[in-house]
């Protein structure tokens, strides 16, 4: 009885917020009953208030653990382990409550909250959507799910995404539940909307609403994108000037208009070699971009990827304008040469740029000809050239940014257009440098990165502990030279491990191969090697991890074991 009166008396000066008095109360409590449920709960709730995180872990987890169904001991649980940072445990923990009390909102919200917080929104929008089925008045359910749909619709511009956005803010702003950042996103969503609609003239004004709110990464992006629409409406100064204030143009640099020439690139179809003449090359970093001398630029067979993605293009409109930025200053290249270009990246070169040389060599008036290739090449690129048997008096290094015209180049299409290789240069690859020896015994390999400097396994040692169960050994192929890789993956009938260029090994193994890439947060939306799986015959999956800094590309990461292992059930492993 004594217990129950400290307890009651602790209470009433915690709601008092007399946290204080309350903390002297409850300890004198559990000096008498040490697994008091409702002293531990209240009193890591206090602690968790005065942001003492480790210390409201300890109560909550001693009390979790006297109460195991307790939904509200699990609910603050994992709000003390989510302000502290450890996002699973805070799932696991809201998942508890929900099991033990289903409709739980609270718990579905905080669950929400954390799972966007991973990278995971589809399934935050989810709990989101169910809190308000539950209650259809929850405020902060409604708010959440506004936030998260104005960052999905942002991300991906569908327009179903945007407009229910719309809706949503537009009741919290009329029902007095708006504030600084709902009219942000209000802002935000108008602008997006503005765009996909295409009209300059509204789109106008609602960048100037959005511009008043936007922190300048948001307004460096809404800058380029209004440029993209004035040039898709036909006004390539206005234009100009919105992409020179978003980036501006280096000292020595100029901006001017363009216009893009559709390629006829197709996986269908074979590769082709076009000589330009009197054209101009824009050298250097992952694009080799050429002008052709009407001032056309054709980026199918060129690129890879995006080419707004490069140093030299600003913009690309469907209806076929291009902002390009570029050097003033020309140099010349006499004489026909043959464009090789590359970059020191493991994928691009051995999957968009070497094969070039399958169809140089197939021409006798090209087989011989001076190339051009990248100031900085890396050992794996002298060491396939070598292997080709590329004289390397042939090679002409050029490094970039710069502006070349060229007299004569002979510029063969890329192994791969817009992340799509094609069957040739897959069938090449693995004629020209696959192991020509008998079958690899079948292997399962974790593709480590601990040698590197980003997209790192924060908790490998644990990863590769769980994997070796299931019959996979590890792999550093930064530390292998060419042919060590390509005998590591040759015999693989499963390659897992975070996003990297090794991966382009995939090609060397057995048709058939299950394949999981690991990404770090939103970077899970992006990437090359699914469609390089399709087209090598193999089953991809990909599991989105915690990245552990905000850069949503290079940030190491720490994989959920547990969602590691469904991910290796769904490949059958």
């Amino acid at each position: 009885m004594r217990s129950a009166r400290l307890f009651a008396q602790g209470l009433a000066e915690h709601k008092a917020g007399k946290l204080r008095s309350a903390q002297r109360l409850y300890r004198r409590c559990l000096a008498q009953d040490a697994d008091h449920p409702d002293v531990l709960g209240h009193f890591g709730i206090l602690h968790y208030q005065l942001q003492d995180y480790a210390a409201a872990i300890a109560l909550l987890e001693r009390g979790l653990t006297v109460a195991p169904g307790d939904p509200g001991m699990a609910l603050n649980l994992g709000n003390c382990y989510q302000a502290s940072g450890r996002l699973a445990d805070a799932e696991a923990c809201f998942r508890r409550a929900l099991a033990a009390a289903p409709g739980f909102v609270e718990a579905d919200l905080n669950l929400g909250n954390v799972l966007c917080a991973r990278g995971r929104h589809d399934e935050g929008v989810a709990c989101y959507r169910r809190a308000i089925a539950a209650r259809p008045d929850y405020p902060q359910a409604r708010r959440r799910l506004a936030l998260a749909l104005t960052a999905e619709g942002a991300a991906s511009l569908e327009p179903p995404l945007l407009l229910e956005a719309e809706e949503l803010l537009a009741g919290l702003m009329l029902s007095g539940g708006g504030d600084g950042e709902i009219d942000k996103a209000w802002k935000r969503i108008r602008w997006h909307l503005s765009r996909l609609r295409r009209d300059a003239s509204a789109a106008r004004l609602a960048f100037a609403a959005f511009e008043a709110v936007a922190d300048e990464a948001e307004l460096r992006l809404a800058r380029n994108e209004m440029a993209r629409i004035e040039l898709e409406c036909g006004d390539p100064r206005r234009a100009t000037a919105l992409c020179a204030l978003a980036v501006p143009v280096p000292p020595g640099w100029r901006m001017e208009a363009a216009a893009r020439v559709v390629g006829g690139w197709s996986a269908q179809r074979p590769l082709d070699v076009a000589v330009e003449r009197d054209c101009l090359l824009l050298p250097g970093g992952r694009d080799w971009l050429v002008q052709a001398r009407d001032g056309g630029m054709r980026f199918d067979g060129i690129v890879n990827a995006n080419p707004e993605a490069g140093q030299y293009v600003r913009l690309v409109v469907p209806s076929g304008g291009v902002l390009l930025a570029r050097p003033e200053a020309e140099t010349t290249l006499d004489g026909p040469h043959l464009l090789l270009g590359g970059l020191p990246n493991y994928y691009h070169w051995m999957i968009d740029y070497l094969p070039r040389l399958r169809l140089a060599a197939a021409d006798p008036a090209l087989a011989a000809l001076p190339m051009v290739v990248n100031a900085d090449l890396a050992g794996f690129q002298r060491e396939t050239l070598a292997a080709l048997g590329v004289d390397s008096a042939r090679l002409l290094p050029m490094a970039g940014p710069g502006a070349v015209r060229c007299r004569e180049l002979a510029v063969a299409d890329l192994g791969a257009n817009f992340q799509q290789p094609h069957p040739d240069t897959i069938a090449w690859l693995r004629r020209t440098f696959g192991s020509a020896g008998p079958a690899a015994a079948p292997t399962r390999i974790w593709v480590s990165r601990r040698d590197a400097a980003l997209r790192r396994v924060v908790n490998e040692d644990a990863v590769t502990a769980a994997l070796a169960r299931r019959g996979f050994t590890v792999v550093v192929a930064g530390t292998l030279g060419l042919a060590g890789q390509i005998a590591a993956f040759a015999g693989a009938e499963a390659v897992a491990g975070p996003h990297g260029a090794a991966f382009t090994n995939i090609v060397f193994s057995p048709p058939g191969a299950r394949v999981l890439e690991i990404m770090p947060g939103r970077y899970g939306q992006l990437g090359f090697f699914p469609p390089l799986a399709e087209a090598c015959g193999h089953h991809h999956r990909r599991l989105v991890a915690d990245a552990a800094g905000s850069d949503p590309q290079n940030a190491d990461m720490t994989v959920d074991i547990a969602r590691l292992m469904a991910e290796l059930d769904a490949l059958g492993l």
